[in-house]
């Protein structure tokens, strides 16, 4: 049997087949315990983690009336743990990079058996997420006034953010797909240590602006925001 159970979690974003909702009766709740990654909004669909970094998985039942009676845990084609109980929780770590697979197995007081099936990317040199907050002029200002970004960056596992840079153009190039953190765009401005970040810089001249923001960590890995335009008026 292949079936899915409800899934709690901190975002409602992007969905994963894999955690397509079929069933109430099985409930996974899935948490990363590491430093970060409230900005991550798809994580917990399909959680990317480092190499070491800890995952934490609690399944249970959803229906009362009708609870679990026994509950395993595998990992990797192998058993990992198993309960005689309505609910389980258990922390993973992987040390290889890869795609694992965790399959939570159910059966209940009718002997219905249920299963769900999570997949877990793990990989090195994840860089930092970015996400840019507000700003103070919201999407239009005046020529010579400041405009002020507000960005907040989250490191991956046991890395730290060291620098995070602002960028912007008004060169008309306004493809989504531009980043100009790592094109011929020079910051205009820069910030160090814990975040949120405030950056600020001062166009000269009138026309549309596309900012962007770079956040660079311990190892080297860059991470950048979206787009964010500011229309410059004299």
């Amino acid at each position: 049997l292949d079936f899915a159970g409800a899934v709690r979690k901190r975002d409602n974003g992007g969905r994963n087949p894999d955690l397509t909702l079929v069933d109430l009766r099985l409930n996974l709740k899935v948490e990363r315990l590491s430093n970060m990654r409230s900005l991550d909004a798809a994580m917990l669909d399909s959680p990317h983690l480092s190499p070491g970094e800890p995952l934490e998985l609690t399944v249970e039942s959803d229906d009362p009336a009708n609870g679990m009676r026994r509950l395993t845990l595998d990992v990797d084609g192998e058993e990992r743990s198993v309960a005689e109980s309505e609910r389980m929780s258990e922390t993973l770590r992987f040390e290889k990079p890869g795609v694992h697979t965790i399959t939570m197995r159910g059966l209940n007081r009718d002997g219905e058996l249920m299963q769900k099936r999570l997949r877990v990317l793990v990989s090195e040199n994840i860089p930092p997420v970015v996400a840019i907050l507000s700003t103070e002029t919201g999407g239009m200002a005046r020529v010579g006034e400041a405009i002020t970004v507000v960005a907040e960056t989250a490191p991956a596992f046991e890395r730290s953010v060291v620098e995070v840079t602002l960028h912007a153009t008004d060169d008309g190039l306004f493809r989504g797909g531009l980043n100009l953190i790592e094109g011929e765009y020079p910051a205009v401005a820069s910030s160090e240590g814990e975040g949120p970040h405030e950056l600020t810089f001062t166009p000269e001249k009138a026309g549309m602006y596309m900012l962007q923001v770079g956040a660079r960590d311990d190892a080297g890995n860059l991470g950048v925001s979206g787009h964010l335009m500011v229309m410059m008026t004299e």
